[in-house]
């Protein structure tokens, strides 16, 4: 939005007023899309990694707050403002304006929401991040889309704002987006998205050590918007761990010159070295990574994708790529992962008070619901009270004339049998056949281990599992 449309925006804040009017007296308006489904539509993550979703926000509030301190006077104005139901703020939704209670009567809320950029809001309470807020009440859950600003001179203008909404069912206000490098004195319209993460920094870390020389080597690299690397979002300062030297710095691995290279010499310890790119102020998704790596010698098979929450200050682990050849040219999809798992097993939840003894004749842990699509291209493992006649092989066979025997199923959660992937498989089903009434637990917790936590964690409970049956159970892991 330029200046020039200053006097279509007053027009389109007016015409939003009366919809509101109309609407809240209950007239009858032309059926649309509901704003739910609308945000649920556009936000469908699409990539394979399971993403627990979450319910969109049912917000009657919206505010913006100041993320960063005004240093010059403590104060924050704003000319105008609106939230608005679409993207480029052609929808302005009306409301009652709020603030953090420290205006002036001569400089309320309500004035930066009037269409009138002779009156202003301005707020004396800037001294402190996060401190001063304005915003609107709707009275109803409504979504938000875009946001119009008209910032005041430098003076009176800070550069990071959270954009928020308030969550009634737990009376709290939640940060649904963060705008950087917001510049004084401007018009501007921003797209607001509702975030899970707030990433401003990306890196690649070593989630294995180098055993040869404890030295890391790449010749180049690239952190990406899309999954094949066609866009690439290296705007930003190289950043790594500390251990380069001044002939092999963290800005050689993305200036397009294989000719150079970043070395570092910190790869001694799993998890100690790392690269990456540091882009300020600004989020930045990353979907794609393409490496350019060296010799067997200066590479890792293992590596951890993360990014920097800039909201709760931290690093957080993305994905997670493992089988990464040395001497090669590849790019990976770098998946927003809530879980890493790359083992899977059913533990007894029942003790087998008959004979102590637990038996599958065959499992699959599959990648489908329905158990079409079998993930058994691992090792199989258990809990080590089998034998040689009845090893935990025997029960991914593919041959029910074999068998897994146990002896420790005499104890709750003794009592184990899985497959180690070595990789990351997502887990979406488990085929059973299991075998007679004393060779058999009608409870058995399906779990997974996180490679990144280095734990094992509760996908699932199967409750009342029958003997001597075949079955099919879907796995959950967002339970």
């Amino acid at each position: 939005m330029n200046i020039q449309a200053q006097d279509t925006f007053k027009i389109l804040l007016a015409l939003s007023s009366l919809a509101f009017t109309l609407s809240s007296t209950g007239c009858d308006t032309d059926e649309v899309l509901d704003e739910d489904e609308l945000e649920l539509s556009e936000g469908e993550d699409l990539r394979a990694a399971p993403v627990c979703e979450q319910d969109a926000p049912q917000a009657t509030k919206w505010r913006i707050r100041n993320a960063s301190v005004q240093e010059n006077t403590g104060q924050w104005v704003f000319r105008e403002l609106a939230f608005c139901a679409d993207a480029a703020c052609e929808q302005p939704l009306t409301g009652t304006a709020i603030d953090s209670g420290d205006s002036a009567s001569w400089a309320p809320p309500e004035y930066a929401f009037d269409g009138d950029t002779s009156t202003l809001w301005k707020t004396f309470d800037t001294d402190v991040a996060g401190q001063s807020w304005i915003g609107l009440d709707f009275g109803t859950p409504t979504a938000v889309h875009g946001l119009y600003l008209k910032t005041d001179n430098v003076v009176y203008s800070v550069d990071t704002i959270y954009v928020e909404y308030y969550d009634a069912e737990s009376e709290s206000w939640v940060i649904a987006d963060y705008l950087g490098d917001v510049p004084s004195g401007s018009e501007l319209t921003y797209d607001v998205h509702v975030r899970e993460r707030f990433p401003s920094k990306w890196r690649v870390r070593n989630a294995s050590v180098q055993e040869n020389s404890g030295q890391w080597v790449f010749r180049e690299i690239d952190f990406c918007a899309d999954n094949d690397c066609t866009e690439v979002e290296n705007g930003g300062t190289a950043i790594d761990s500390g251990d380069s030297r001044s002939w092999s710095l963290p800005e050689n691995a993305f200036d397009d010159d294989t000719g150079t290279l970043w070395k570092t010499f910190d790869t001694d310890v799993a998890g100690q070295s790392w690269l990456g790119m540091d882009y300020g102020d600004q989020i930045t998704e990353i979907e794609g990574l393409y490496l350019k790596t060296d010799n067997v010698v200066y590479s890792v098979d293992t590596i951890f994708v993360e990014y920097f929450d800039i909201i709760d200050q931290e690093w957080v682990t993305s994905d997670y790529l493992s089988g990464v050849p040395s001497g090669s040219e590849l790019t990976f999809p770098v998946a927003a992962r809530e879980h890493f798992p790359t083992k899977w097993r059913l533990r007894n939840g029942a003790v087998q008070a008959n004979t102590g003894q637990w038996v599958f004749r065959e499992i699959d842990f599959c990648a489908d619901e329905d158990c079409t699509e079998v993930e058994n291209g691992g090792t199989a493992i258990d809990s080590g009270d089998s034998r040689s006649w009845s090893l935990p092989e025997n029960a991914f066979d593919d041959d029910t004339s074999t068998l897994w025997k146990t002896f420790d199923t005499d104890v709750v959660g003794q009592s184990w049998l899985g497959m180690d992937y070595g990789r990351i498989v997502d887990v979406a089903g488990v085929y059973l056949k299991t075998d007679n009434v004393v060779y058999s637990v009608d409870t058995i917790d399906v779990e997974y281990f996180d490679v990144v936590t280095q734990t094992w964690e509760l996908a699932e409970t199967l409750s009342d599992v029958p003997s001597g049956s075949e079955l099919t159970e879907v796995v959950d892991i967002c339970n």
